[in-house]
């Protein structure tokens, strides 16, 4: 008699054993959509940001080619000092940074040769610069524009 009772309980709790591992099965599941949510929340705020970021580039950036265009012709104007200063401030305060050319070796990830010419220097280095190149996060925006040794 006391075989068959504990039959009973054996087969009274397996229902209740297997709606807990479901009940506990369905709450990982969720836990885990949550921190994916949580994480792809993060990355699409983080790609929204660069977004922005590249639009203010966009929109500051003719404004120090003109700058620099000027500072050539007049190179003693210090509005046009002021003006360009004020502009690269205000894309590295975004971030956003210059890529460092004349004297630097060619890198084709950030530089774009366009000529090369005669120098004193090794070949492979960056002798001028023709427009300035910039980056966000190591990536760049723009490419420097080089004339480099040959």
């Amino acid at each position: 008699m006391e075989d068959i009772k504990k039959e009973e309980a054996i087969e009274e709790t397996n229902p209740l054993q297997a709606e807990l591992d479901a009940l506990q099965d369905k709450y990982l599941r969720s836990v885990a959509e949550t921190e994916n949510i949580k994480r792809r929340s993060k990355i699409d705020s983080e790609n929204a940001a660069r977004i922005k970021m590249i639009n203010l580039a966009e929109n500051i950036l003719p404004v120090v080619d003109a700058s620099l265009s000027a500072l050539k012709h007049n190179p003693n104007d210090e509005g046009i000092k002021m003006i360009l200063n004020a502009a690269i401030a205000a894309l590295e305060k975004s971030g956003i940074r210059q890529i460092k050319s004349v004297g630097e070796k060619l890198n084709p990830i950030l530089h774009q040769a366009i000529s090369t010419a005669q120098s004193d220097t090794d070949s492979g280095i960056i002798i001028e610069e023709i427009q300035t190149g910039f980056e966000l996060d190591g990536q760049p925006l723009r490419h420097a524009m080089v004339i480099v040794s040959a």
